[in-house]
């Protein structure tokens, strides 16, 4: 996040974070800050050509549920090399991989743990990555936010459909996407492949700005998603939160619900 975006999510919980996580914080706002200064220089370098930059070929979303195997399924497509994926250190720094990726997945290859916190998929800066990640990184509002504060458990619900928001909030997410977007493009003239369960409530706004996008929607026995998105959730809250995890079992069942009906 930009220095900005983060003192706004802090502000907005009062600028609450549990003793245990001060450090936590103390790292994200000085990196904040590192954020802030090569955004505004990527942007001086090559902001005009990527809002020039025409996206082409038919973006390829897959979408489904946390949980349903829509990662495996990502990384499988992302081997076939017509395919260009974000990877994970331009989904964690869309401000300004650009210019940093090269040096920075080289200075700090490990700082990623090996694995997931929540299975046993492989992580690294170069493996695809889900694109609402960048979105959030960026500014825009997600249930991801979440994480940082899990026990305020109805943060920006709406946003996984899009339908209830002003056309003001919903054009600057879709300009927002559609920016991220442009900078794969501009990097690479390959077609763009994203993953993202959100976006499993957003196919109606994504065909309004990519009319030709393409959509796999993959699934799984509800029986088997509820307590593992329930384990994926706990295990993030664990890992990013600025608070501890509060939440029941009760409570954590009851948003895995609240979510599964917005983007259904």
């Amino acid at each position: 996040m930009r220095a900005g975006t983060w003192l706004k999510m802090l502000a907005s919980h009062r600028f609450s974070v549990h003793p245990f996580r001060v450090p936590m914080a103390f790292a994200i706002s000085n990196f904040s800050l590192f954020n802030s200064i090569f955004y505004r220089l990527e942007q001086s370098i090559h902001g005009k050509a990527i809002a020039s930059t025409a996206v082409e070929k038919p973006v390829v979303f897959i979408i489904g549920h946390w949980r349903s195997g829509t990662t495996l399924l990502h990384e499988l497509l992302d081997l076939d090399t017509q395919f260009r994926s974000p990877t994970t250190y331009e989904c964690f720094v869309p401000h300004h991989f650009l210019l940093t990726q090269s040096a920075i997945t080289k200075i700090f290859w490990y700082t990623l743990p090996s694995k997931r916190p929540m299975d046993n998929m492989a992580t690294g800066w170069k493996r695809p990555q889900e694109d609402e990640f960048a979105l959030m990184n960026m500014g825009l509002p997600s249930t991801y936010l979440r994480t940082g504060y899990p026990n305020d458990t109805e943060q920006y619900l709406d946003y996984l459909n899009l339908e209830n928001l002003s056309t003001e909030r919903r054009n600057e997410w879709k300009e927002g996407l559609d920016r991220f977007i442009k900078t794969l493009t501009y990097t690479s003239k390959k077609q763009i492949l994203l993953k993202s369960p959100p976006h499993t409530g957003r196919v109606a706004i994504l065909r309004e700005l990519y009319p030709n996008a393409k959509f796999i929607h993959i699934t799984r026995s509800p029986y088997s998603v509820v307590p593992s998105t329930i384990r994926l959730w706990q295990s993030l809250n664990g890992v990013q939160g600025l608070q501890l995890d509060k939440n029941t079992i009760e409570a954590q069942q009851k948003y895995v619900f609240d979510c599964y009906h917005q983007m259904y």
